[in-house]
């Protein structure tokens, strides 16, 4: 799945420019993910889709 880092805690909308931050490659997570951010997934380039 395409993820991208949330602030830890922050329940507000996903930041400006999270689509070019979605990836699926692992070293780059590993490399660039922020200690204790949450997760958010991109629905679009992850293939998923989404019913409430």
């Amino acid at each position: 799945m395409a993820v991208f880092p949330l602030p830890a805690g922050a329940k507000a909308p996903a930041p400006s420019g999270w689509q070019r931050a979605a990836t699926a490659d692992p070293g780059r997570i590993r490399a660039s993910w922020p200690t204790g951010a949450n997760v958010g997934v991109g629905c679009w380039p992850s293939r998923v889709v989404v019913l409430v």
